[in-house]
């Protein structure tokens, strides 16, 4: 009975590269079987058992390795160091949104040529001052760290919501210009797609992340967190300019549905902006006395 099962173990958890090989072979005869075989001959079912077989073996061998593959991320420095700091994570997370900010800024402003579009050319704009103040973030986080001189942080908090601003100001600009006349964001049928997952994804993680920022008492990382919340904001009311542009049919309803969306948004981030600038007036009073 024992001599049975170790032969059982043996067929179904192989070592790692042999249960790869299996699942590779098993996927390239079900795909010869399905291009080539005939659908009822001997050899398409043969195919057939040792793809499902294959199947098996990677399903049952598929946890053991996630858990290996982890250990051994785990065990570098710097994988270690960034699971195990938030601090660590939110700085190198301000880096590579820098760089997503930049990307679809770009995206805008080549959809602002080809489309000859000023919609796309403002928002563009925007996210360009926007990455502007990642820039300022980043550099900042860069020389001094997340923690540190919190004066300096205080400073940093308080130029960031004094820049929120103006910013606010020429998004209701652009509000009010798409409520005036027709056009709007309008994407491919497969960019819109792709945009809508972006706006979902950068209002949702910077709606929790500013929320998890809050226990770090981090003016700098604070900063951040708004700045990426606005980017979601913003792109979010842009994908549903573009989406009522597109597949919308009343021109009631995209009012109504613009101006409120528009107008809600640009509340958000004004009221945002303005606790910003006091919250650092009052920490910048504190540090003084």
């Amino acid at each position: 009975m024992a001599r049975w099962k170790q032969w059982v173990r043996k067929l179904f958890f192989p070592r790692t590269a042999a249960a790869a090989a299996i699942f590779l072979g098993g996927m390239g005869l079900l795909a010869f079987a399905l291009l080539f075989a005939r659908e009822e001959g001997l050899l398409a079912y043969a195919c057939y058992g040792f793809s499902a077989y294959a199947l098996a073996v990677a399903c049952l061998n598929l946890p053991a390795s996630i858990r290996r593959a982890n250990q051994r991320l785990m065990s570098h420095p710097l994988v270690s160091a960034y699971w195990g700091d938030e601090l660590v994570k939110a700085c190198t997370v301000l880096f590579f949104s820098l760089g997503a900010n930049l990307l679809y800024a770009g995206c805008n402003a080549v959809s602002g040529i080809v489309y000859g579009s000023p919609w796309f050319g403002s928002l563009a704009v925007y996210y360009l001052l926007l990455s502007g103040m990642r820039l300022l973030l980043a550099a900042s986080s860069r020389k001094q760290g997340m923690t540190g001189n919190t004066a300096s942080q205080w400073r940093r908090y308080l130029l960031c919501g004094a820049l929120l601003i103006p910013m606010n100001f020429a998004l209701a600009a652009v509000v009010v210009l798409t409520l005036k006349q027709r056009g709007g964001f309008h994407y491919g049928k497969v960019m819109i797609y792709i945009m809508a997952l972006y706006a979902f994804y950068a209002a949702i993680s910077g709606v929790v992340n500013l929320a998890r920022s809050r226990k770090f008492r981090s003016p700098l990382l604070s900063a951040t967190r708004v700045v990426s919340l606005t980017a979601g904001l913003v792109s979010l009311f842009a994908l549903e300019v573009a989406m009522l542009e597109q597949f919308g049919r009343g021109e009631t309803f995209r009012y109504v549905m613009t101006a409120s969306t528009g107008g809600g948004v640009c509340l958000i981030l004004v009221t945002m902006s303005l606790w910003m600038i006091l919250r650092a007036v009052i920490n910048l009073r504190k540090s003084t006395i």
